[in-house]
């Protein structure tokens, strides 16, 4: 209880004065995984502490609190602790705050640099410069150095995930790079960041690799030797790197290492040993070679004898016999023909002896010989000279050639498996040559004029080839058809009229072949094989027929036939078409109506006339009344008229008339259109007032198609009366007649209704009523006529309908 009577008077006290905060330190620089310890304390005793952020972050910070100071540790320091930190006192009932940024940074270590060693020469190389665990690496600037100088300068490329930041340099080292140092500078441009922490360095030499170099090669006991010697050879290089040494021969097809170092031993040295030799030294970085020739002294070796062309050898032919040989010294070569009784020496300067054209009987045994100061050697060879398969050809082939008079032939004779062949073309029977001969490479061609050839001929092709020769023969048979026949005689024809045509036929050749036919399609009229003309190649054929109807439009064949195997068939046959013409009357004249069917009033009608004629008909179209042929103007000259609305008066017989030069024909149509009841009349005879006693006519007059059904009926009472002509015959009326009368008109489209009151009166002597029966009468007249007029309205209002309006008729008064 004294306790806090005590802090009371404390508080009391403390009222009358302000108390002050202070934090430390005041925007502090702290680097990544160290301790800082921030201090917020305040002249209060019993003060209350609360620590936040500025920042939308957590405050990753532990909190001590005391009487008078809060300690906030970041332990250790991370990139998430850079903030801005505020501490908020509360003394009593008054408040205050003191802020401070903490900033955060991280730079480790120095650069390390990457790609300087094992550089070439002339080719691009990267140096690469990488910062780790840089903090912000935004801030840091890389700097390449080649020695004092600056190369380039650049904040690099950063990596969020591991905090690198790298740069890269390439360049094309040159040999004066060599042992050179290449410098990184990295600097973090961090406010308050002492200079020599802000910047770190790196140097590394530049190390150039280069290919080996052989400085010297050697065969020991010399580059020549005798055959059977033993000998050596050596190959040296230098090379900044560790360098493989090897030893090929080289030759046309290359050959696989034979030493994979830097001596080569060959014991007993043979010919096959001569040759260059290579010595390769290669490393990481390229390859050096050298080489040496090495000949090995043996007598001639490897000696050959070789024919040129090889294989089988023909008659005219150029063959080279050709010798040679492997030799280290000079050498001389012998050729000879071998028989049986001599060794020939052909003449050769190098080895080689040609038969400029070879004959049968320079088939043989050839021998050639290689002769140094070490020795000799020998070789042989067969050659076979054979006589040419000689084929001959014939274009067209061999056999009988059918060929059109005044057509381009070319005989075509071909030599195969002679290089030179003689060619002789010739008549069988001994004529002199009537074409023109031309001869290129292995054929000879024979230009032939068939109009010059009047006849059947041979010719045949002889061809030469050394001791070889053949012949092939060919007949001509020459035809003529150039030309379609001609068909004269035609014209229009009478029916009944004896007709002659006639079908000739020029430049037919042979006559002996040549068939004429008539026909219709494929009926035959007429065939002959006897013709009339006054030239040898102009024929004729005659058909002669009486016209009749039904030869109108027919079509006449005449074919020309050369009865030759051989011929194409677009040549072996011509022939001429005519279509008859037969002049008659029109024929299958109509009439037509569209629509077709029954026709309403306001259908749109036309109606067409056509025929079949000839020769130019006219056409015309009449409509046929009771009284007079009404002639109806054309629309068109193509034998219609339209009724654009189609009316009543339109029903009648409707005539169509075909006439041409030779008679005319004539059709007729009967057109009706329908229309409901109209222009209706009732009369009454003699009068709709009559007496007892008396009989009464009714006469109903209408317009309608089809004619209408006609009904009276008595309103009153529903008797009905019905009459197919309109006509109604009432007799011995009494006054129970009186009423009032509806005569009904109608058909399928519609109908019309005429009402009328007939009075029936009782017979009596005539006299003269007091006045007031007079007055009495009259006023029920008047009653009785208002009535009646009263139901005959409302009666027509409820009959009338359909699409005309019904005219009133008015009966006599009798």
């Amino acid at each position: 209880m004294a306790l806090i009577k005590f802090i009371s008077i404390l508080l009391i006290a403390q009222r009358g004065f302000s108390f002050n905060i202070k934090l430390q330190p005041s925007n502090p620089l702290a680097i990544v995984g160290s301790d800082l310890v921030l201090n917020c304390s305040a002249n209060c005793l019993g003060a209350q502490f609360t620590w936040g952020s500025l920042e939308d972050k957590p405050l990753y910070a532990k909190i001590q609190n005391s009487d008078s100071q809060s300690l906030a540790i970041l332990s250790p320091v991370k990139t998430e602790h850079e903030n801005t930190i505020v501490c908020k006192v509360k003394c009593g009932s008054k408040s205050k705050q003191q802020s401070t940024k903490v900033n955060v940074y991280s730079f480790p270590s120095s650069p390390s640099i990457s790609g300087n060693g094992h550089l070439l020469e002339n080719q691009s190389t990267t140096l690469t410069c990488q910062v780790p665990d840089v903090y912000p690496a935004e801030k840091m600037e890389i700097q390449w150095l080649f020695g004092e100088n600056v190369i380039s300068t650049d904040y690099g490329i950063h990596s969020p995930a591991t905090h690198t930041v790298t740069l890269i340099h390439t360049f094309k080292p040159t040999a004066g790079d060599d042992g050179k140092q290449v410098t990184c500078r990295a600097h973090l441009e961090v406010e308050g960041l002492p200079e020599d922490q802000a910047t770190k360095e790196t140097v590394a030499t530049l190390q150039l690799q280069r290919a080996p170099k052989i400085i010297r090669v050697l065969s020991t006991p010399d580059s020549t030797v005798r055959e059977g010697q033993n000998l050596t050879l050596l190959c040296e290089a230098q090379s900044d790197l560790p360098a493989n040494l090897r030893w090929r021969k080289l030759g046309p097809g290359g050959q696989g290492p034979l030493s994979d170092s830097g001596t080569l031993s060959i014991e007993q040295a043979q010919g096959i040993h001569s040759g260059e030799y290579e010595c390769q030294a290669s490393n990481a970085v390229g390859t050096d070679t050298r080489t040496i020739t090495i000949t090995v002294q043996v007598p001639p070796k490897n000696t050959s004898i070789t024919v040129d062309p090889s294989g089988e050898l023909k008659e005219g032919d150029r063959v080279t016999i050709t010798c040679s040989t492997h030799s280290t010294s000079a050498a001389r070569l012998f050729l000879r023909k071998v028989t049986q009784n001599e060794q020939q020496l052909l003449e050769s300067s190098d080895g080689s002896f040609t038969l400029s054209s070879a004959r049968l009987e320079d088939t043989g045994l050839y021998e050639c010989e290689a002769v140094n100061e070490f020795g000799s050697e020998k070789a042989s060879v067969n050659v076979s000279v054979e006589a040419h398969p000689l084929e001959v050809q014939l274009s067209p082939p061999e056999g009988d050639l059918i060929v059109e008079r005044g057509s381009s032939l070319v005989l075509t004779c071909q030599a195969q498996g002679c290089p030179s062949p003689d060619f002789t073309w010739k008549h069988v029977i001994d004529k002199p040559m009537d074409g023109q001969i031309e001869i290129k490479d292995h054929q000879s061609n024979l230009f032939l004029d068939t109009k010059a050839i009047e006849d059947e001929v041979t010719y045949s092709c002889k061809v030469q080839c050394g001791s070889a020769w053949k012949t092939r023969s060919i007949h001509i048979k020459i035809y003529s058809l150039p030309s379609n026949p001609v068909i004269e005689g035609n014209r229009p024809f009478q029916e009944g009229e004896e007709v002659t045509l006639t079908c000739t036929v020029h430049d037919a050749f042979p006559a002996n072949i040549l068939q004429l036919q008539w026909l219709e399609g494929k009926e035959v009229l007429s065939s002959e094989d006897r013709y009339y003309g006054t030239d040898t190649e102009i024929f004729t054929s005659k058909y002669t027929f009486v016209v009749r109807p039904e030869h109108n439009g027919k079509q006449i064949f005449c074919k020309a036939y050369l009865n030759l195997e051989g011929i194409p068939n677009h040549q072996k046959t011509k022939s001429a078409l005519i279509s008859l013409v037969v002049q008659v009357p029109p024929k299958n004249t109509s009439i037509m109506v569209d629509p077709s069917g029954e026709l309403k009033e306001g259908d749109r009608v036309t109606i067409t006339c056509s025929t079949h004629s000839t020769s130019a008909a006219r056409l015309f179209l009449r409509k046929e009344t009771q009284n007079e042929q009404q002639l109806l103007d054309l629309e068109s000259s193509d034998g219609s008229f339209t009724l654009s609305s189609a009316r009543l008066e339109d029903t009648g017989l409707y005539e169509c008339e075909a006439v041409n030069e030779f008679g005319s024909e004539k059709a007729s149509v009967k057109i009706s259109v329908n229309a409901p009841p109209r222009n209706t009349t009732v009369s009454v005879y003699p009068s709709t007032q009559v007496l007892e006693g008396q009989n009464i006519t009714i006469l109903c007059k209408t317009i309608s198609n089809p004619p209408p059904a006609i009904v009276l009926r008595k309103v009153e009472n529903g008797t009905v009366l019905y009459s197919p002509s309109g006509t109604f015959e009432l007799y011995n009326l009494t006054t129970n007649d009186t009423g009032l009368y509806e005569v009904n008109v109608s058909n399928d489209l519609g109908y019309e209704t005429e009402i009328f009151i007939i009075r029936v009166e009782k017979y009596s002597a005539p006299q003269t009523p007091p006045l007031y029966n007079a007055l009495i009468a009259a006023g029920g007249s008047i009653i009785m006529l208002t009535t009646i007029g009263l139901a005959l309205h409302h009666l027509r209002q409820a009959r009338m309908r359909g699409s005309y309006k019904l005219a009133n008729a008015n009966p006599p008064t009798v």
